[in-house]
Formats: structure tokens, sequence, C-alpha cells
């Protein structure tokens, strides 16, 4: 099949910005597909030094002799409205939808990352009856409309109607789309995040934490993602502070975010960084547990992550985390609630036979979630909807 895929972003080189698209764009490719990229470029953004350099145009081989050809139409971006219309969002429509026609290919279908980037080809996938799929994982949905109607004439119902299908990471995101108005059930399915297994694997906790220099005697507890408030880094640091053994130590693994500050320096923290997305399985292999208290996911790819690696999870009790977690492989927390996650991380240093135990369930329901059966999934369902 021609697949064309649009994204908000996606990885180049080192960067691990979206890399849960490629990682399933990667596995298309790998059994036959003819698989085009189309993610539009802000050089405004790239001068203000917001974004890393993306070239125009590059291929990646991906493996078992197959590419992904990869494209970054550019455009200057400013913050400019007409009414309710964002120019961006009008110009970003413009450079996506004259790059897919400068392929000259016709796509089978167009697989949109996101329910943002649909509205940039939507009407081109109407004018030319291109099906149109839309992954959903976003944090949130509700202010998807904040800033306005994506162009004048959009009419909810219409793009209902044409939509030839929705791919959901979880039942909370499934649940939301359909109370904004943006899909039917009939149409949706429900495919929680996968990972790469040959990657994220249960690897010996010794020989990582001596490649490593991670004392044996230590607890340590694992965090990954961005560092914000949202995730709760800092809450995860009050939390182990409140403890007060020596002992149990964090690795905060992530980039910090350019929009906020977060103070999680200390005597707790072994390692608080990015790491190249090889050598991120180390890492957790070398970790007791893993904690995110975040505020908002979709289906969070960290956390499958770490239970494909055998950890227990200490993380929210909240909608998106429920497909994946329950009281068999994790203690569900408030997320804002530092003593409840301090006695969740307790808990789990306590009871190793509780972990033993949590560790067995993380890795049998992860077999489940790996990134070439959910690619299969994902396409057989696609092809059942286009039959319709």
């Amino acid at each position: 099949m021609n697949i064309c895929i649009v994204a908000p972003n996606y990885p180049f080189k080192e960067s691990m910005e979206y890399v849960f698209v490629k990682k399933l764009v990667d596995e298309w490719a790998r059994k036959g597909h003819h698989c085009v990229v189309v993610c539009e470029y802000s050089l405004s953004s790239y001068y203000r030094k917001r974004v890393p350099f993306r070239p125009r145009y590059y291929k990646e081989d991906v493996g078992d002799a197959q590419i992904v050809e990869v494209y970054h139409p550019r455009f200057l971006s400013s913050r400019i409205r007409i009414g309710k219309i964002s120019l961006d969002d009008w110009i970003a429509e413009k450079v996506v939808t004259i790059q897919i026609r400068k392929l000259n290919l016709r796509f089978d279908f167009i697989y949109s990352h996101f329910f943002a980037p649909s509205f940039k080809v939507y009407r081109y996938a109407r004018k030319n009856n291109i099906p149109l799929f839309v992954a959903t994982g976003e944090s949130g949905l509700a202010s998807l409309f904040n800033k306005g109607l994506p162009f004048p004439s959009f009419k909810r119902e219409e793009y209902k109607e044409f939509i030839s299908g929705v791919i959901s990471v979880s039942s909370k995101n499934m649940n939301e789309a359909i109370e904004q108005g943006l899909i039917e059930k009939s149409k949706c399915q429900i495919f929680p995040n996968g990972t790469d297994q040959t990657c994220f694997k249960r690897l010996s906790k010794n020989v990582c934490r001596e490649e490593l220099n991670i004392p044996e005697d230590l607890f340590v507890v694992s965090c990954v993602g961005t560092i914000c408030n949202r995730k709760g880094q800092d809450r995860i640091l009050e939390a182990i502070r409140g403890i007060k053994r020596r002992t149990i130590k964090i690795l905060f693994l992530g980039q910090e975010s350019k929009a906020e500050q977060v103070n999680i320096e200390g005597d707790e923290v072994l390692f608080k960084g990015t790491v190249n997305n090889k050598d991120l399985p180390k890492y957790l292999c070398a970790s007791d547990i893993f904690c995110l208290p975040t505020l908002a996911e979709g289906c969070c790819n960290a956390i499958i992550e770490a239970m494909s690696c055998g950890l227990p999870i200490v993380s929210s009790d909240l909608p998106f985390n429920y497909d994946v977690l329950d009281n068999q492989n994790s203690i569900l927390v408030n997320p804002l609630d530092v003593e409840g996650i301090r006695n969740a991380i307790l808990r789990l240093y306590e009871h190793p036979e509780l972990r033993l135990e949590f560790s067995r369930v993380s890795l049998e329901r992860s077999r489940s979630l790996s990134i070439e059966k959910r690619a299969d999934s994902i396409m057989n369902f696609i092809k059942q909807r286009m039959k319709k």
C-alpha cells in the first residue's frame, strides 16, 4: 500500500520527539508498505531556536531493504489571526497539501497522528476521495478548538461522517473524541501503544548496574518523560525525600521542558537528562520500580516500555492508565498527592515479594503490547474499514 503519514513532528537523528510515530511507520515499511511522512516545518521556530534543524527531504533505511521517505515542507509561522482562524494553520494546510500533490502518488489512505494534523489534509482527502484515518493519543482534546475552527467552512458533522476510522490508544481518548463530536463509536477501535520488544526487554539488573556504575545496594526508582509539572518529577523527588532512606535513589530520564523550569536537584538524584533510546532499556532494567505521577496522557509509551522491562509501576489513578495498569502490576495514586506517591514507593521498597509479582504481571501483560503486533492490528483494522 501507498501510505501518507502526517504528524505534528517526526524524529530526526538523535531526536526522540514523536519516536512512537516513527516506530509504527517503520513497522509498516518493513512489511512492504510504501510510507511517506509529511510534516510541516516552521522556519520561524527554527530561527528562534525553538526547534532543531530538519532537512526538506530524506530517506531512512528501516531494515529488510525498506525505506521511509520524509518530507518537511517549510513555511514562516506567525501568531496572526484572521477572525477565529489562525494564519499559521491556514499556511500549514497549504504547504502540506501542496507537498502531497507534488509527490504525484495515489495514496491508498492518509494516516494522521492526532486530530490537529488531520484538519490540514481533510479537505484534500475529501476532494480526492482518499480514506482518512486518525490516531488519537492526545493528553487532552477539550482544548482542540480553543483557537477557533481549522478553516471557516469546517463542520464537525461533515468531518465525522467523512473520517474512515479512528485508532485510539485508550478508552479515555476514544470517549473524549466521541464527546467532542469528532467520531462515531462504530468507527473507532482501541489499540494501546506498543513498544519494540527486541529493544525493551528484561536484562540482568546486575550487569546493567555495573555498566552504569550504580551500586547494587541501592533501591532505584526510574522516571521517563519530559521534565515538567505535568509528568511530576518534582513530586517524586519530594516523596522520596520524605522517606529519608539514603538507599533510595531516582533516575530522571528525559529532556527539560522549554516552557517551564522544574527543580529536581539533590543527592537523591542519580542521573538527570536525556539518553539515547537504544540505551534506555539499560537504565530501566537497572531500576527496581518505575514511577510516573503524570496528570494527563493518551496512553503513556514510557509505562509500556517499563512494563516490557519487567518493572512494577507507580502511576496515576486516572482513566488513561486503566487499559494497561491495575492492582496486579501497579499502585495507582492521586498524581498530586505526594504522600500517596511516597507510600506507594515505600510499600514496594519494603515488600520485595510484591515487586516480584508486579514484575511478573508487567512482563506477561506486555507481551501483547509489541509494536509489531500493534502495527499488524492497526493495518487489519484500516483494511476492514476501507472495505465498508
